[in-house]
């Protein structure tokens, strides 16, 4: 069982989100997806322009449906891809 963490890639701050999702000790995974995909999965969505509340639901559902590979970054990590 996994509790994976999916947000759009924003460089600097998702990156350091993700280290500091590895560090802490509960289990959960990061997956760092590519905006563009998911700006295509929100149009084949119709909902139109979203809002944060909406986008955090959206990234949510992509992330069960699509299951982004997690990163794994530390030894004892035990994110599935």
């Amino acid at each position: 069982w996994e509790t994976r963490v999916v947000m759009e890639s924003t460089g600097k701050y998702s990156s350091a989100l993700a280290v500091w999702l590895a560090e802490e000790p509960w289990p959960l995974c990061a997956a760092i997806v590519n905006p563009e995909p998911v700006a295509k999965f929100i149009q084949s969505q119709a909902l139109g322009n979203t809002a944060d509340r909406l986008s955090a639901g959206v990234l949510a559902l992509y992330g069960a449906q699509r299951r982004p590979t997690s990163l794994c970054l530390t030894k004892s990590s035990s994110c599935a891809s």
